[in-house]
């Protein structure tokens, strides 16, 4: 018993080294310990910059290590309530224990008014109001270790921003002043104005109370409400309807400076239903101030979806229930259900041929070209700065394939976005704002204003995916090869690929993955995430129609010379209406999204003949969600047009693809 007592001692001697080095292992092997403004001779208060002059900031590193370390400095200056100014990286290598301090400058931007907008001028109100330097280090992969930060301001006319110029003076500030500060434009600027309730909007709470209103113009340059809210004793649920068509939701932001030890701003993300915005409020204290940013609206009355669904089923009859196996016995549980996918995406897999059985290679990244694209107005609104690549990947042991990559200003990780195109011969230059058919479809540049890593590639047979000699879409060589090949298939393997690229980079979070497309995109959209479970939020219009019920499906999906899915298929697709046997069909692929976030947006008048039954697959589908208890994620909507994807209804899609993947 006495010889136990040292084993013991021992034993938890060995246990409390164990504890510290767990805690030594999770401290950053380089911190950032301060960031702060310097005073300089045309700014002589650090805090307190003069419009359009440059501020000046020192950032200091300790590497707490005993091995030099290389990595880089990364600043940002963050303006209103999600304008981000990046400044130029820099390449650090420390030395074993060294402490160093770097400096930083920054040219605050100034206004831009962009003329020659369709519903008007547009403008970029530039950094104003209180401003705030994050400075991150980054490892030599481009991991984000550690960040500090400082709040700073610009100078406006003294009597609008009293509070702030005072702080501003100060050397040192707390976590509520740097937050008063931080947020002057909203929570110290008497260009708000007390205001009655509003009447453009409906903000409906379940339990919380407006106890103040105030109108204004933000940092931010639009119209915005400030709504005072009394106590949220819990998170809850929050709708505001749009009264008037000019106006549109574009920022909810609660702004919390009752918090006595960390101040908090806290974006509301939301979906977006055309007039009817829904968020949640989060638990707060007395005086949080929600704010309401709004930019010009359009609005069409959507087509009902039970109108669809009646049409299909007086034209072509009821569709069968999804919830049912392969054998044709009823699905009663999520569980399965589950057991179903695995056997279902194995039979798409080998339907679409052979290019989804490639060896996988190394993908061998080249960066073929970099560029910074600056702030611009297009025809559908004004687009923010942001860096455009294009980089060769492997596709295959003797294919490369080129790819766009938009990437957001900011220290990231950042979500991510697989832009697809439609049906146009540029391919992949069309999501990026540099080509196609419909300006409407260029959607890569707003979702990287929006934060969002965006990946563009060809499918097989447009832009730079052509074979040699080849003409747009042309597969008559691969035909002649292999009968088992389709372009479906090969669009997919080359869409994985792509994933798998993105999925590299440090800058992205790979679980905060989502797909987009319109048309062709929106096929190939609907088809990687039924295959792919990496994708992890699913936008997309007008994708497909049913092949079992599409009078000349064989002439639609495989054409001789340009055969979407393989020239195999052709046989099956020939049977009759009513009497074809297929491995799978599009509403196969569409059980497959669930449970995750699906925007799906159709049109009354398709291209197709048979295109009110995906009407009836959605219905269907909401059944798959529902015994998922996954409702709330499949949203569907119809508007009364020919095939397009209209740029109010992309914002919806936006929002949705932001409210998932963004969400904490």
């Amino acid at each position: 018993m006495l010889h136990s007592i040292p084993s013991r001692c021992c034993l938890l001697l060995l246990a409390i080294g164990a504890c510290f080095s767990q805690l030594r292992a999770a401290e950053p092997a380089v911190k950032v310990i301060a960031v702060e403004p310097v005073a300089t001779d045309f700014n002589p208060t650090p805090r307190l910059l003069k419009h359009w002059l440059p501020a000046r900031f020192r950032v200091t590193l300790e590497n707490r290590t005993i091995q030099a370390v290389r990595g880089s400095l990364a600043a940002e200056v963050h303006g209103h309530l999600d304008a981000i100014y990046p400044l130029a990286r820099q390449a650090v290598e420390l030395a074993p224990k060294e402490k160093r301090t770097i400096a930083l400058a920054w040219h605050s931007p100034g206004p831009v008014v962009f003329e020659g907008m369709p519903m008007g001028p547009a403008s970029a109100p530039g950094a104003a109001w209180g401003l705030e330097l994050r400075a991150a280090w980054l490892d030599s992969a481009g991991k984000l270790i550690d960040q500090e930060r400082t709040a700073f301001f610009i100078e406006r006319d003294a009597k609008s921003c009293k509070t702030a110029a005072t702080l501003a003076k100060s050397e040192t500030l707390s976590a509520r002043q740097a937050f008063q500060l931080r947020y002057s434009g909203y929570l110290d600027n008497s260009e708000f104005e007390a205001a009655a309730a509003p009447d453009d909007f409906k903000l409906v709470l379940k339990s919380a109370k407006v106890t103040r209103w105030q109108k204004g113009t933000s940092p931010a340059g639009c119209l915005t409400w400030l709504a005072r809210l009394d106590a949220v004793s819990a998170p809850e649920a929050a709708q505001l309807t749009i009264l008037k068509d000019h106006l549109r939701l574009t920022r909810a932001v609660l702004l919390d400076p009752p918090q006595v030890v960390e101040p908090k701003a806290r974006r509301l993300w939301f979906r977006a239903d055309q007039k009817q915005f829904t968020f949640q409020v989060p638990q707060t204290g007395r005086d949080a101030v929600l704010v309401l940013e709004f930019d010009r609206g359009h609005y069409v009355t959507p087509t009902p979806l039970t109108e669809m669904v009646a049409k299909a089923e007086k034209e072509f009859g009821p569709l069968p229930t999804m919830l049912k196996d392969r054998a044709g016995k009823p699905i009663g549980t999520a569980t399965a259900w589950n057991e179903q996918r695995q056997p279902l995406q194995k039979t798409i897999r080998q339907s679409l041929g052979t290019a989804l059985t490639t060896k996988s290679v190394p993908l061998d990244p080249m960066l073929v070209s970099e560029e910074t694209v600056p702030a611009q107005a297009q025809l559908n609104g004004v687009s923010r700065s942001y860096v455009r690549r294009k980089v060769s990947i492997r596709v295959s042991a003797t294919e490369r394939m080129n790819v766009w990559l938009l990437v957001p200003p900011g220290i990231g990780p950042f979500p991510a976005v697989l832009a697809h195109h439609q049906t146009v011969p540029e391919g992949k230059d069309e999501p990026v704002g540099l080509g196609g058919a419909h300006y409407q479809l260029n959607y890569g540049p707003f979702l990287a204003s929006r934060g969002f890593v965006v990946i563009a590639a060809d499918s097989y047979g447009a832009g730079e995916r052509l074979p040699p000699g080849a003409t747009a879409y042309d597969t008559t060589r691969q035909e002649a090869q292999d009968p088992h090949w389709s372009m479906l298939g090969q669009r997919l393997h080359d869409h994985q690929r792509t994933l798998d690229y993105l999925l590299t980079l440090s800058f992205v979070d790979g679980k905060r993955i989502g797909a987009l497309g319109h048309s062709l995109g929106g096929e190939s959209t609907a088809m990687l995430a039924a295959l792919d479970d990496r994708v992890a939020v699913i936008a997309l219009s007008c994708p497909f129609t049913l092949l079992r019920t599409l009078p000349d499906a064989a002439g639609t999906y495989t054409t001789p010379g340009s055969s979407i899915l393989s020239p195999s298929f052709r046989k099956l697709l020939q049977a009759p209406v009513g009497k074809r046997k297929l491995p799978f069909d599009f509403d196969d692929c569409m059980a497959l999204w669930a449970p995750r976030p699906v925007f799906a947006h159709g049109v009354r008048d398709d291209l197709w003949p048979n295109a009110p039954q995906v009407a009836q697959a959605y219905q269907a589908l909401r059944q798959v969600y529902q015994l998922h208890r996954a409702d709330e994620r499949l949203y569907v909507t119809y508007t009364g047009q020919t095939h397009c994807f209209p740029e109010w209804i992309q914002r919806d899609a936006f929002d949705w693809l932001e409210y998932w993947l963004k969400r904490d």
